[in-house]
């Protein structure tokens, strides 16, 4: 992979969050972004946030996802009825839809397309495992770009268990937010070793990061469904084993002048680095100067924002009490007199001692 002549593009900005306005409403770029600020600036707006520091939408979101968790899980993992698919398949865009809003800023949503289904997903075209339940995947209908969410929520006529449909359903999103605004120019591709993952697989680091700090909030949600969800794959804190297991794969797979075309593989560990990996590599460590900056900037916002608003009442009671005087001077026909201050010429300097009194 030749770089010569390939210059570094500009990529898109993105602006400081804050759980309220004018900074809740984020607006992301089509494959603009560094995947690593992508990271940063997605996770911020999540990790190990009090209720009273997120937004109205997320708190929505995130209710309204364990409402319904909680009220169809008994319906899964049993033989599915003729005639009920559909009921299954709106739960999966539902759930969809609230994960998209607490945790992708609800930008997701006009990217993507959901497929749920029995037996939609099977065969891994990596040839690693024997049988996949999900994959994601950018595609072209009528001209127009999208990318395809395809997810089993069940087989042979019976329906997975909820929880394993979500943890699922969250794995894809995840591959879908990084597939849809990290940047994949030729720069940004060649280290995709160290963040999104190559084609065709996707579980770089910035992919094991973000799903792992996804799952530890979704933990934190309080159903005992959601409590253990994933925890096969990733118990306790460790990352996702198959996903972690399947990039190693996939890299073992490449031949030498496939590899040449990347930069080599990094540890992720450096203390220096907000969102990082253990030393073992095997869990995900969030800085804790990234929730504390961010803390302190999001208060001097709110600070600011009180005082602007504080300002601006002050100007509309003057603004108020100057008309009522005017009307009352127009009402009596005059100006007003004797009210204890001293009329002055224009240019005369106003003392503040002044009493109105002479030798």
């Amino acid at each position: 992979m030749s770089n010569k002549g390939t210059k570094s593009p500009r990529h898109a900005s993105l602006k400081r969050y804050a759980p309220f306005e004018p900074y809740q409403n984020v607006s992301l770029v089509k494959n603009g972004h560094i995947a690593r600020q992508l990271l940063n600036h997605t996770v911020v707006a999540f990790h190990n946030r009090r209720d009273n520091d997120l937004t109205k939408g997320q708190i929505a979101a995130r209710d309204g996802f364990v409402q319904r968790f909680k009220r169809q899980r008994r319906e899964y993992g049993k033989q599915i009825k003729p005639g009920s698919l559909a009921s299954f398949e709106n739960d999966v865009k539902y759930l969809a839809a609230r994960l998209d809003q607490f945790f992708f800023f609800n930008e997701l949503g006009p990217n993507i397309k959901i497929k749920g289904g029995l037996d939609v997903v099977g065969v891994d075209h990596a040839g690693i495992e024997s049988k996949i339940d999900g994959e994601t995947f950018s595609c072209m209908v009528r001209g127009r770009e999208h990318t395809q969410i395809n997810i089993n929520i069940g087989s042979n006529h019976t329906l997975y268990k909820l929880d394993a449909i979500v943890g699922q359903l969250m794995h894809e999103m995840v591959h879908a937010y990084l597939q849809v605004f990290a940047c994949n120019c030729f720069w940004c591709s060649r280290d995709a070793l160290n963040t999104v993952g190559i084609e065709h697989d996707g579980h770089g680091s910035v992919f094991l990061m973000l799903h792992r700090l996804i799952l530890t909030e979704m933990r934190r949600w309080g159903d005992d469904g959601l409590k253990t969800l994933l925890s096969e794959d990733c118990p306790g804190q460790l990352i996702s084993k198959s996903a972690r297991g399947r990039a190693h794969a996939v890299f073992a797979q490449m031949s030498s002048e496939e590899k040449e075309k990347f930069n080599g593989l990094r540890a992720n560990v450096r203390k220096n680095i907000l969102i990082r990996f253990n030393d073992k590599g095997d869990r995900v460590i969030v800085a804790p100067s990234l929730k504390m900056n961010q803390i302190r900037w999001e208060d001097s916002k709110r600070t600011e924002i009180m005082r602007r608003e504080e300002m601006r009442k002050e100007m509309i009671n003057e603004i108020a009490e100057e008309s009522s005087i005017d009307s009352e001077r127009q009402e009596y026909g005059g100006e007003e007199h004797g009210d204890g201050d001293a009329d002055y010429e224009e240019g005369e300097e106003y003392d503040e001692d002044y009493t109105g009194q002479t030798d």
